[in-house]
């Protein structure tokens, strides 16, 4: 039996390391940080930030500052999932998909709205 172990180790590293292309693990790097939208109109200054982490969460803030200086800010937090370009943002009733565009924004794909978020950050613990 000793003699099986270190073949059944190595079978198991070369399984887990071949699992995942370059590509593929490349493309979870580049989404893990922190993206912000930033909206300015006449009356109020609106942020969106989403930070993704590598646990497969992602926080969602929101902060609405008012010329009158009064600030009300949102916090939520939701799962997310990438299948190629696509980032996939869910709730478990509710779902929001992303993609990165060629420019390095990241950009919601929605029919009402079209936000791009730039990456402001690739360190999540300070968010």
């Amino acid at each position: 039996m000793k003699t099986y172990n270190p073949i059944l180790i190595l079978l198991l590293f070369s399984a887990f390391f071949l699992s995942c292309s370059t590509e593929q693990v490349d493309e979870y790097n580049n989404v893990i940080g922190v993206w912000e939208n930033l909206e300015v109109s006449n009356n109020t200054n609106t942020t969106r930030s989403l930070t993704f982490a590598s646990n497969k969460t992602v926080k969602s803030i929101l902060k609405i500052e008012e010329l009158s200086g009064e600030i009300t800010s949102s916090t939520a937090i939701y799962d997310w999932s990438i299948d190629g370009n696509s980032i996939t943002v869910n709730d478990g009733e509710s779902q929001w998909v992303y993609a990165i565009t060629a420019n390095s924004q990241l950009v919601l794909n929605d029919e009402q709205q079209n936000l791009l978020y730039n990456k402001i950050s690739d360190v999540v613990d300070n968010y």
